[in-house]
């Protein structure tokens, strides 16, 4: 019982400090160059689904994934871009 309790203890830790350092760098980066590493999540989630639980999402889902991660990134993308040519 005392080991389920160190492992929640520690993801818990684990998921306030990478909260915390994502707050950091909002502070020092616009979203727009964030979200890509926000967009990784969803890759570490399949793979800790996988590796733990044996679980891999099915085609339909995989596609919905796939989309959400490419208009976010493209968003981001060209957000960068525009701001870029503004400044040139």
């Amino acid at each position: 019982m005392l080991p389920d309790w160190l492992g929640l203890l520690l993801m818990g830790v684990a998921a306030a400090s990478g909260n915390f350092l994502f707050i950091l760098a909002f502070e020092r980066a616009p979203a727009a160059t964030l979200m890509p590493y926000m967009y990784a999540q969803i890759g570490f989630a399949m793979l800790g689904g996988w590796l733990v639980f044996d679980h891999v999402p099915d085609h339909v889902s995989m596609v919905g994934i796939g989309l959400i991660a490419l208009c976010g990134t493209a968003g981001g993308w060209l957000t960068v871009y525009e701001l870029r040519q503004k400044t040139s």
